[in-house]
């Protein structure tokens, strides 16, 4: 090689960049919907050897820009080459050019003015396009000349199968850089120098076919196709890309509409999922969504079956009935509508429905991104890997091929990057949150999923475990059976089995209840077990009081969250919660555990019980208390659920836009009203009032918020919030930062006591050692909620302890009402908990420290001495020196 066209090439992997064309097709709807016939048509292909997808199916192709034609992919190898060399190239371009215009003028004016009458023949543009094509073809001999083979992929005989991997080098028929040898001792010979490694990269380049320009430009278009049947669904939310263009298919002449699965139920599922992933155009309002605001990611409607409908009126009826069940904001995702018979539409009908995809796909601002070119060199040695029959890899293997490469990638935040890009265009799945493990396959992670989602398939392999009724009836499965069932699967998904688990719980396709921090804890405990949710039965919800045989006296007013969009899984997240707080209850040994509805004990009496009922925009929870003589603390239980509601909207879904009004139902409702609701506040615990559900006088009862109490009490419970939480701010955080210090101060520097030192004083050292930096850096965001809940290092840690400080010493009040009381308890408990393994602190533990706190009884003298103690806290003499910081730092 010549050491001009190696430097082009290592300066194209360091400087250059490409421009990536990727558009994420996604398609769902109910099983037989015609999703599959769908996909067949927009391929051009026959509607012949049809069958259901089991799971998801993923097809890539590749189509042009400027047309409708979808042509398939090209080889990923060849695809890979091409890229590269017209960086390369893209390179030799603008060193020429900027060689062409560092050159001397003068020359040129010389021959000018001896010659004045001849033309000038070649430009600027000409020389530089002789000279690139000179080069490339100097380029194109060395490479067609060279065989080097310069990827060794060395690996114990006894963990793969060589001839396998042989037989897959010869047919993907092309060689790619050495990187990592893994051998006991190390050797000089390994060590290769930055240019030596770029010689036979670019020598191994050897597929003389590649065409480096076409006449027109294309894209990779990925289609993923789901699956229908319903237990399939809650694993596609672990795939759903908010970038994506999707397909909502109907059935548009569905009979079934007495069945809970019907197509407008479906229809809404999938729109309210899709809303739940999507972003607003304006993310920084907060609040309802304007009447003219699209939101993406654009979801097209097909209605199919058309042909089976005797008049075009019928389709239209269908339709409206289909956009009738969804929410002012879910229909904003909505941007054409299609209605059409795979069988006998036409070809015309089809190529509009390509050229929707197309203009929503290009119009977006996604569409088009600027790709690192020394990306491409590690994309090409995951994709070794994966045809060598890889299919899941770790991190820290990842690092090692990344640090490798010719120009290197070193930062941990680039890899991130790469990854995270990666697994939005579906080459990969990768978690931040759960980083162990990069799946290069996404289909292995859905059959994987597949064998615990359909788990009761494996019951003929392993009959003799007695727990299969159970497991049909509530969805409750051992750790036991599950690990049963891994041993059936291929070796990758058995051997990673804890990873494929974590994933399920991180998506709620399973459920812990016992909230384990980590899987060595579950594996080593045979009384472990999971909840799979798409394996609950389901109940009518109108009928669940009749199962547990409840008097009507023992019904407490019903207490409504109506919601302006309910996500469809918060309901899932919210049964984690309560069953990590309480315990299930059951009758007759049915469990009171439902897909939307479950009955828990409160009291180790059992006598008295809570009902959580989801069903349309709403969450209804009611008290059974069959004992009046033991106090049941409503309040208690109504700020725990609220509280939780809370933090997933603000933690997991970080959804601005939803929000729920609080509102009650007679005691004796149906489940299913999705009317009738009083507000609090308007009536007096025992006034008579007129049921508008049943049409019959009743009598209010005053149960959630003892509501004829002095408005002064309800101040006082928020005053009590704020003082407990002004105490754990400067008693435990204070002592926290402090202790903190003391671990991360320079040798030899000797701290001043404790009273000495404020949280400002305390975070401002801290920032300067800069032992542990935030994920989002320092000294940004302005609630908590700012710092993800999957940033967990010290840093992070920190910058929540300043902004939680920051809410309370910039409240305008001496007051904190319950929801956000609870749920800032519960993000400095989890902090709490990182912290006392960290510091170790002497004495008790903070997170001890924190309940005494909580279950200390503050009377109003108390609150007296607390605001008192509030005042001279937030009005020391550092205070002016902490205005200032605040000002630098965002404190």
């Amino acid at each position: 090689m010549e050491p001009w066209s190696i430097e082009l090439y290592l300066k194209a992997l360091k400087c250059g960049s490409e421009k990536r064309r990727d558009i994420t097709l996604v398609i769902v709807g109910k099983k037989g919907a015609g999703k599959t016939s769908l996909v067949r048509r927009l391929f051009g292909e026959e509607l012949t050897n049809l069958e259901s997808t089991n799971g998801i199916e993923i097809h890539r192709r590749q189509c042009k820009i400027k047309s409708d034609q979808w042509t398939k992919k090209a080889d990923k190898d060849s695809d890979i080459n091409k890229r590269i060399l017209e960086s390369v190239v893209e390179q030799l371009y603008l060193n020429e050019k900027e060689q062409i215009s560092s050159e001397s003028s003068p020359g040129m004016l010389d021959r000018q003015n001896i010659y004045p009458n001849i033309a000038e023949s070649l430009d600027e543009e000409e020389i530089v396009n002789e000279r690139i094509e000179d080069k490339v073809d100097v380029i194109y001999e060395r490479i067609a000349d060279n065989n080097d083979v310069i990827y060794e992929r060395i690996v114990d005989k006894d963990d793969v199968n060589n001839d396998r991997i042989e037989s897959s080098r010869q047919e993907i028929n092309i060689s790619v850089p050495v990187l990592v040898q893994e051998t006991d001792q190390p050797s000089n010979d390994i060590m290769q120098t930055s240019e030596q490694m770029a010689s036979k990269e670019l020598s191994a380049i050897s597929n003389t076919d590649v065409v480096l320009k076409d006449e027109e430009d294309f894209t990779t278009l990925t289609l993923w196709d789901f699956a229908g049947d319903e237990e399939f669904y809650a694993t596609h939310q672990t795939f759903l890309n908010q970038d994506a263009v999707y397909i909502l298919v109907a059935n548009l002449n569905d009979k079934d509409k007495d069945n809970a699965n019907h197509e407008h139920v479906t229809f809404k599922f999938w729109m309210d999922t899709i809303h739940c992933y999507g972003c607003r155009v304006d993310t920084t309002e907060v609040g309802p969504i304007n009447q003219a605001t699209l939101l993406n990611p654009p979801v097209i409607f097909v209605g199919t079956h058309k042909d089976e409908l005797q008049h075009e009126n019928e389709c239209s009826m269908q339709l409206e009935c289909h956009m009738d069940t969804l929410c002012v904001d879910t229909r904003r995702h909505l941007r054409k509508c299609h209605l059409i018979s795979n069988k006998s539409g036409g070809k015309s009908e089809f190529d509009k429905i390509r050229k929707d995809i197309f203009d929503l796909a290009t119009n977006s601002i996604t569409t088009e991104k600027e790709y690192p070119v020394k990306f491409i060199q590690l994309e090409r040695l995951l994709h070794v890997e994966y045809t060598s029959g890889t299919r899941i890899f770790s991190f820290r293997k990842v690092q090692e091929l990344a640090s490798k490469i010719s120009i290197p990638i070193t930062d941990e935040e680039e890899l991130n990057l790469f990854l995270r890009y990666q697994n939005e265009i579906g080459n990969l799945v990768f978690f931040r949150d759960i980083p162990e493990y990069i799946i290069l396959d996404p289909l292995w992670l859905s059959d994987a999923f597949k064998c615990i989602v359909t788990a009761t398939h494996f019951q003929k392999e392993l009959p003799y475990f007695s727990e299969w009724k159970e497991v049909k009836k509530t969805g409750k499965i051992s750790y036991q059976l599950i690990k049963e069932i891994f041993k059936t699967q291929e070796d990758s998904i058995k051997e990673h089995q804890d990873h494929v688990l974590a994933v399920m719980e991180k998506f709620d396709i399973i459920i812990n209840p016992l909230g384990h921090p980590n899987k060595s804890s579950v594996s080593s405990d045979a009384e472990s077990y999971y909840y799979i949710p798409c394996m609950m039965q389901v109940q009518k919800i109108e009928e669940i009081d009749k199962l547990f045989k409840v008097e009507d006296e023992y019904k407490s007013t019903c207490l409504c969250f109506i919601f302006n969009f309910l996500p469809p899984y918060l309901i899932s997240h919210l049964i984690v919660s309560c069953l990590r707080k309480y315990s299930v209850a059951s009758v007759q040994q049915q469990e009171g555990l439902f897909k939307d509805c479950c009955v828990f004990d409160v009291s180790d009496c059992r006598c008295i019980k809570l009902l959580l009922v989801k069903f349309g925009n709403m969450i209804e929870l009611q008290i059974w208390q069959s004992n009046k003589d033991k106090p049941c603390q409503y309040n208690e239980i109504f700020n725990f659920i609220e509280g939780e509601i809370n933090r997933i909207l603000t933690t997991r879904y970080r959804m601005t836009t939803v929000s729920f009004d609080k509102k009650w139902k007679c005691s004796l409702t149906n489940y299913t009203c999705e009317n009738s609701f009083e507000e609090f506040g308007k009536k007096k615990d025992g006034e008579t009032f007129m049921c508008q559900e049943h049409a019959v006088n009743h009598k209010y009862k005053d149960d959630w918020f003892c509501e004829t109490s002095k408005d002064s009490d309800r101040s006082s419970d928020e005053q009590r919030n704020f003082a407990r939480l002004s105490m754990v701010v400067f008693e435990i955080l204070g002592s926290v930062l402090y202790d903190r210090l003391d671990l991360d101060k320079n040798i030899g520097k000797i701290l001043q006591t404790r009273v000495q030192y404020d949280i400002t004083r305390l975070y401002r050292e801290l920032r300067l050692l800069d032992k542990s930096t935030p994920s989002k850096g320092w000294g940004n965001g302005l609630t908590v909620e700012y710092v993800l809940s999957s940033d967990t290092c010290i840093g992070d840690d920190i910058e929540r302890i300043r902004l939680i400080r920051n809410e309370i010493q910039h409240s305008g009040t001496f007051a904190l009402d319950d929801a956000r009381y609870h749920i800032l308890i519960t993000i400095i408990q989890d902090m709490l908990d990182r912290f006392d393994q960290r510091n170790n602190p002497a004495g008790d533990s903070y997170v001890n420290r924190l309940k005494e706190i909580r279950k200390m009884e503050l009377k109003p003298k108390d609150l007296e001495d607390m605001i008192a103690r509030f005042e001279k806290e937030t009005s020391t003499p550092h205070q002016n020196f902490a205005d200032k910081i605040e000002y630098h730092y965002h404190f």
